[in-house]
């Protein structure tokens, strides 16, 4: 449920992470009434690993709008529509993971080759009429589309050694990894796709008397999705 501004307003939001706008109105005559609002986040604050060394970049973006248009007291028209865009980029440098007990160290470092970029929007718009035909029965009907694309993209390459933690405290190389038992490698492939499309018409009635209320109504759904999924 979206409220019906009742009057004209503005609200800005800004931190460190991002930020958000809210503007919203009422025309003079009281027919028309609108709220929009935008926001944008950017996480890489967040995301910053004590093991993991990165240079990350997601970021998240969004618009919102819900319009009303009244035609008289009986007849009502709303359109409510979003978009968002998230982006995330992902370039891993190095690892290093120490474990084991205080008598037997042992620390995992990774060398990181590649990157890592996906992408995720969706569009989304609906309009609605509701006809008030008499005090006791009220009609709707909308019809709304839903249109979302998907992509993972990532080809990462890992080199890893395994090895002993110098853990005298008396030598010069204290913390050091020493002793390198094992070496590996590892290389991940991705090319993932996802394309969904869904229309939907609905018209719905709600019967009113007394101490008595009937709903009921008629709904048609179509969905198109295609997803593709290559990784190795």
């Amino acid at each position: 449920n979206y409220r019906i501004p009742q009057e004209f307003s503005a609200e800005l939001n800004t931190s460190l992470l991002g930020g958000s706008f809210t503007i919203e109105g009422l025309s003079k005559n009281k027919k028309i009434a609108a709220l929009v609002g935008v926001r944008y986040r950017n996480n890489n604050l967040f995301i910053n690993s004590k093991d993991i060394e990165t240079n990350a970049n997601p970021n998240f973006t969004d618009v919102q709008a819900y319009l009303n248009y009244v035609i008289n007291s009986k007849l009502k028209i709303s359109f409510l529509g979003n978009y968002a865009l998230n982006n995330y980029k992902y370039i891993p440098k190095t690892r290093k993971t120490k474990f084991g007990t205080i008598d037997n160290p042992t620390a995992l470092i990774v060398y990181y080759e590649g990157n890592e970029k996906d992408k995720f929007s969706s569009t989304f718009g609906a309009i609605k009429v509701d006809y008030l035909v008499n005090k006791h029965l009220n009609v709707s009907m909308s019809n709304s589309i839903y249109h979302s694309i998907e992509e993972e993209y990532y080809d990462i390459f890992a080199q890893y050694n395994l090895g002993d933690i110098n853990n005298d405290f008396a030598s010069e190389n204290f913390g050091d990894v020493n002793n390198i038992e094992s070496i590996g490698s590892q290389l991940n492939h991705a090319r993932n796709n996802l394309d969904a499309l869904l229309f939907s018409s609905n018209v719905n009635a709600t019967f009113k008397k007394e101490n008595h209320q009937i709903d009921f109504g008629l709904k048609f759904q179509q969905e198109d999705i295609r997803d593709q999924i290559n990784e190795w």
